[in-house]
């Protein structure tokens, strides 16, 4: 796993632009998220009980378990622009979400 990140930029204050023009932003960010499987869902293991007078009994599990299954991973990647005119009476904000599932 790495560590997400993020990052915006302010145009307004990049550019001389019009006395209309409130704010102008644009942003990106990006995140990677996952959960692993318990050990006891990858290999065969034997369940043990004790029902006579603390004699150990083992027995086999019902499943079949798969040392194959890889971690779940998720990446996110995002883009956006947020845009205020007027006075901050007229605003339009945009994002464009991805996601990634491996």
């Amino acid at each position: 796993m790495r560590l997400p990140c993020s990052t915006s930029t302010l145009i307004n204050e990049m550019f001389e632009l019009p006395t209309f023009v409130n704010l102008i932003k644009i942003r990106a960010g990006w995140a990677e998220v996952g959960k692993d499987a318990s050990p006891y869902q990858l290999f065969n293991a034997y369940n043990t009980q004790n029902p006579f007078g603390g004699i150990p009994v083992l027995s086999e599990s019902s499943s079949l378990k798969n040392p194959g299954l890889k971690p779940e991973s998720i990446n996110t990647y995002e883009l956006g622009l947020e845009v205020s005119l007027f006075d901050d009476r007229l605003g339009l904000d945009f994002t464009y979400p991805r996601i990634v599932i491996r």
